[in-house]
């Protein structure tokens, strides 16, 4: 179970305390990389524009994100918003791992 499930469904304070923690760090790892990541997934002719709009579009979506969790929140509880949050970052875990390119190996100008 990842951090953010345990933390969704906890009822016991250590627990919480403890998963909530573990999901804060991990959730800050994840950003710093993909943040990291991002621009290198892009060739250098399109890197600003496409890091800027994909950057653009992730803090769209997070303006989006309360009217459609909270809801979510209210009628279900935590652990299902825990458990949509887990299962959009799986598939976003999947979809680099098939089409992102590997960096740092090679320049993507030269394909």
């Amino acid at each position: 179970m990842t951090p953010g499930l345990v933390f969704g469904f906890a009822t016991a304070v250590p627990l919480i305390l403890a998963s909530g923690g573990l999901f804060t760090l991990a959730s800050s790892v994840v950003s710093d990389a993909i943040h990291a990541y991002l621009p290198e997934s892009f060739p250098t002719s399109v890197r600003g524009t496409a890091s800027g709009t994909t950057y653009s579009l992730s803090k769209l979506s997070t303006a989006v994100q309360p009217f459609l969790l909270l809801p979510l929140l209210d009628r279900r509880g935590p652990g299902a918003v825990f458990t949509i949050i887990t299962v959009a970052l799986v598939i976003m875990v999947v979809l680099i791992g098939r089409w992102g390119p590997i960096s740092g190996r090679k320049s993507l100008d030269a394909e």
